[in-house]
């Protein structure tokens, strides 16, 4: 069980070329920095319990991941072929950070988009993903899509 207080909840922003990405913030900049991405269909927000809980131990960032919460980046579903653009975006806000992320958390799409944004970054933080989403290869070619990693 954690005992110690939770870190207080901010909200912030992160301008990308194409437009800002809204991030939930419990800056706690002594402890190790935790980046979480949330599951497609979800926001940031809906985790802040459980992220809350953690805050005393890790100075934490969660994005809305564009075209959820209140990411103004644009998300056009019937232009998306693979999640590589979220891949990209948490590349991208890594990069953009003061530090980059000690771990990185994924759930579900978050995980996925995790383990695919781990191989565009030269020194990929450790990765703790839970559900990352994989369909058999047979959904793969029903749908049309490329497969993530194994």
């Amino acid at each position: 069980m954690l005992t110690s207080a939770p870190s207080k909840l901010e909200r912030a922003t992160i301008h990308f070329d194409d437009g800002e990405m809204a991030l939930l913030l419990w800056p706690n900049p002594d402890k190790p920095r935790l980046v979480f991405a949330h599951a497609n269909g979800f926001c940031a927000s809906a985790y802040g319990r459980m992220l809350g809980a953690l805050s005393p131990h890790f100075d934490i960032i969660a994005p809305d991941m564009r075209g959820h919460g209140r990411s103004l980046l644009p998300a056009d579903p019937y232009d998306h072929r693979s999640w590589d653009i979220y891949a990209r975006d948490l590349a991208t806000l890594n990069a953009a950070l003061d530090r980059p992320a000690d771990l990185a958390v994924g759930h579900s799409m978050g995980g996925t988009c995790w383990a695919l944004a781990a191989a565009l970054i030269d020194a990929p933080p450790p990765l703790a993903l839970r559900d990352p989403a994989r369909l058999p290869g047979s959904g793969y070619r029903l749908f049309l899509a490329p497969l993530p990693p194994a």
